[in-house]
């Protein structure tokens, strides 16, 4: 069990952090606790923190950075030099989605284990096994796939992995929606399967997927409607998200 300490000097930080979301996600078979730290800040009993940029100067903070993973917060673009300066695993923008912070944590995590000399357990992840051009085969987390685009009879796949943000899968999307059967993905138009885990508003018609605007078919805008809030508001309502019609 990993532990979490958030000083949330904000108050976007710590409704997201006690969402219903974020707590369904983390009880996960090798789970992850999450602790508000008041100030004065005492990180003694937790493994990752998670710092706003504006108390970084202080210096019982300072002291801790080097010795724990840690994540910055800050609502400036501008400070993201300065989190890779000062070595933070990872650099969030406020405000920020659930998604957003999945992968912040997961970062931390593996630099926790990395520290350490240690194996992080193996969580059991489903995979879909992409069958690319020229017989080439790419195996892919479910959960790292942002979202599919088809190309007529090919079908452009897209994740956070690096170097794999876009990979061309041969077969047309229908097989590819089949092959996934997932509840996460959705058909939000010929021409789009997404990943609803991973996106982050749902405006005018339109499912923003980190930098991508999809577009949602009007057949469908209802479906999608109640797909997205399903995974949003499992009890507490919609998290960090805009709905214009």
């Amino acid at each position: 069990m990993i532990r979490i300490g958030c000083v949330c000097a904000h108050s976007d930080d710590a409704s997201i952090l006690a969402s219903e979301p974020v707590r369904q996600w983390a009880n996960r078979p090798y789970p992850w606790v999450l602790h508000p730290l008041p100030e004065p800040v005492d990180a003694t009993a937790v493994d990752v923190l998670i710092v706003p940029a504006d108390i970084l100067s202080k210096e019982p903070i300072r002291n801790l950075l080097s010795a724990k993973p840690w994540v910055m917060v800050s609502p400036r673009k501008d400070d993201a030099f300065k989190a890779w300066q000062l070595g933070a695993a990872y650099f969030l923008l406020r405000p920020y989605s659930i998604p957003d912070l999945q992968r912040a944590l997961e970062r931390a995590e593996q630099l926790y284990y990395w520290n350490r000399g240690l194996v992080p357990p193996q969580t059991q992840s489903p995979a879909i096994d992409l069958q690319l051009t020229k017989g080439r085969r790419l195996s892919v987390p479910v959960r790292n796939v942002l979202f599919l685009e088809a190309e007529g009879e090919i079908t452009q796949v897209y994740s956070d992995l690096p170097g794999q943000e876009r990979v061309t899968a041969i077969r047309n999307l229908g097989y590819w929606e089949q092959a996934l059967d997932d509840p996460r993905f959705v058909r939000i138009h010929k021409k789009y399967l997404v990943n609803m885990s991973q996106v982050s508003a749902l405006d005018s018609g339109q499912l923003q997927v980190r930098h991508f605007h999809l577009p949602v078919a009007k057949r469908r805008q209802k479906e999608v409607e109640i797909r997205f809030f399903q995974w949003r508001n499992p009890g507490d309502g919609p998290v960090n998200t805009v709905l214009n019609g």
